[in-house]
């Protein structure tokens, strides 16, 4: 998919969070390792959510804009 904002290619990912951690987000071919998470890779600041989910989400690395589906 391409970013509406910049027309740049998007990096197809997914947005998880469970309450009891932060909210993260990695993308769909690349998933978070145990270290990746100690260090803090793919949090998302800010947010909070006191229930479970998981989003499919489209992120653009230039302009930094993601689109939630």
């Amino acid at each position: 998919m391409n970013c509406p904002f910049c027309e740049q290619e998007m990096i197809p990912g997914m947005m998880t969070g469970d309450g009891r951690s932060v909210v993260r987000w990695a993308p769909l071919d690349d998933k978070l390792s145990f270290v990746d998470k100690i260090v803090g890779k793919g949090i998302v600041t800010g947010a909070t959510y006191k229930l479970g989910f998981k989003i499919e989400t489209q992120y653009c690395p230039h302009c930094k804009k993601m689109i939630f589906k």
